[in-house]
């Protein structure tokens, strides 16, 4: 901005608008040829202070103050009156998923390679240990969204349908199933027969070690390998272990489904993952 003066006999044009940037940042520029050497202080001077220092301009007419635009207080208000940008859709989703739910399935603690556990193909007597398993889940969380326990009978019956299949492994360490997993059809109709849905439970106090990464990775495996082609993962929205889990093995979030079960006196929402097989 130029420096404007009024002189006896000469009446000088109005000075134009400042431009959008030197409004905002309060920084105005000054015409060396506006200004006489009595109106500034020195360039020397002037160089000689700090970049954060407000510098007058002096005359016995006028005063100008210019502040240099790196000054905090320009920044802060700067920023005060800036609008915070919008989140990227996959950013609200995440902040979506993870809000409504605070009890956890799985010990959220990044889990370790497993050491001295083997995954196997489940056997008839490893009914009862599996039955176990998925009770304490029934029981303990909201990975299964009933109340009801299974029997004896119909803990054999559920591990039967999947052995026919083969599509039931265990882990085992030092002689104990410490965990299974399964993949079965996503839904009934013969339309979605190329479509299958995993499931991977660790045994309460066995998680964080590993077991549950080596049994999904052999459930993939092995639903590939049976000329699948894709993998559905359903998981209670606030269980992120699972999520982190099943993201580590390339699985995309598909979309969450609001409210669509209850558990504990609450609603819960279901996150869908998806996971290309061929």
């Amino acid at each position: 901005m130029v420096i404007w003066r009024r002189r006896a006999g000469l009446r000088v044009a109005p000075p134009p608008r400042r431009p959008a940037a030197a409004l905002r940042t309060g920084l105005v520029a000054v015409s060396p040829s506006a200004a006489s050497s009595e109106d500034t202080l020195s360039r020397n001077a002037a160089d000689s202070l700090p970049r954060t220092t407000a510098v007058g301009l002096l005359s016995s007419r006028s005063i100008r103050l210019i502040i240099a635009w790196e000054t905090p207080e320009a920044s802060a208000s700067w920023a005060r009156v800036q609008r915070r940008r919008s989140r990227s859709a996959r950013t609200r989703a995440a902040i979506w998923r993870t809000s409504g739910s605070t009890m956890l399935d799985m010990n959220p603690i990044y889990e370790k390679a497993a050491t001295g556990v083997t995954v196997r193909p489940a056997l008839p007597g490893d009914a009862e240990a599996v039955r176990d398993i998925r009770n304490h889940a029934i029981e303990h969380s909201t990975a299964l969204w009933t109340d009801r326990t299974l029997t004896a009978a119909e803990g054999a019956d559920w591990l039967a349908a999947h052995l026919e299949r083969g599509s039931a492994f265990v882990a085992e360490a030092g002689g104990e199933v410490v965990g299974f997993a399964t993949y079965g059809p996503w839904r009934e109709k013969e339309g979605y027969r190329h479509t299958v849905e995993n499931s991977v439970y660790v045994r309460e106090g066995r998680h964080g070690l590993g077991i549950g990464s080596a049994l999904l990775a052999t459930v993939i495996d092995a639903a590939r390998a049976a000329g699948h082609h894709v993998m559905i993962a359903g998981i209670e929205a606030g269980n992120t272990a699972s999520i982190r889990l099943h993201e580590r093995y390339g699985f995309e979030h598909a979309g969450t489904v609001r409210e669509v079960g209850i558990k504990f006196g609450r609603w819960l929402d279901l996150a869908l993952m998806r996971l290309p097989l061929s």
